[in-house]
């Protein structure tokens, strides 16, 4: 979704024309790389069906750009907890815990001169408690969550999370209506 080599204009001369700089790569709409991305999941219902436990990991293996920057290797692991309540509510408790790896350049790329980044200070290792809410009605569900940072190590100098609350509506829709199967028995 857009480029990664957007650009700002710096200057604008009737005698020189227009001078443009791209602009730094963490306001980029996408950091232009080819990655690989491994992700798996794990999901345990007990049976009363109100209660499930399951997990997700996920790792996204960076690639360099066109413009020789190589944003850092990102990795998480999930574990959830949800028991419904009351037919329609339902409760999830989630830990996260994150890491990203520091930012890398090519040899002829100076991070600091052109964007004013410091490699030292990116990457991060991060471990969040996440709880949500949610009502369900037919194909309607309202939800809340807050994501409640417990462990924060920054490389270097960066701007840290801080609590993050949302709010939501989620509607399910089918394309097509399921088929229903009845099955005779006959003896």
């Amino acid at each position: 979704m857009g480029s990664h080599i957007d650009s700002n204009l710096v200057i604008s001369s009737p005698i020189i024309g227009d001078i443009y700089t791209t602009s730094p790569p963490t306001v980029q709409s996408t950091n232009g790389s080819s990655d690989i991305m491994f992700y798996s999941f794990f999901l345990k219902s007990f049976q009363n069906g109100k209660t499930r436990l399951f997990s997700n990991a996920l790792y996204i293996k960076k690639g360099f750009n066109s413009l020789g920057e190589k944003f850092g290797d990102y990795g998480s692991v999930s574990v959830f907890y949800k028991f419904g309540f009351l037919k329609k509510c339902g409760f999830t408790t989630q830990i996260k815990g994150e890491a990203i790896g520091k930012m890398k350049s090519a040899n002829n790329i100076d991070l600091l001169a052109y964007y004013n980044i410091y490699q030292e200070s990116t990457g991060s290792k991060k471990v969040f408690f996440i709880p949500q809410i949610s009502y369900t009605h037919e194909s309607l569900t309202l939800y809340t969550t807050s994501e409640i940072p417990l462990y924060q190590y920054l490389n270097g100098s960066q701007v840290a999370s801080k609590y993050q609350f949302t709010a939501g509506l989620n509607y399910r829709f089918f394309t097509k209506k399921p088929k229903v199967v009845s099955i005779d028995l006959v003896q």
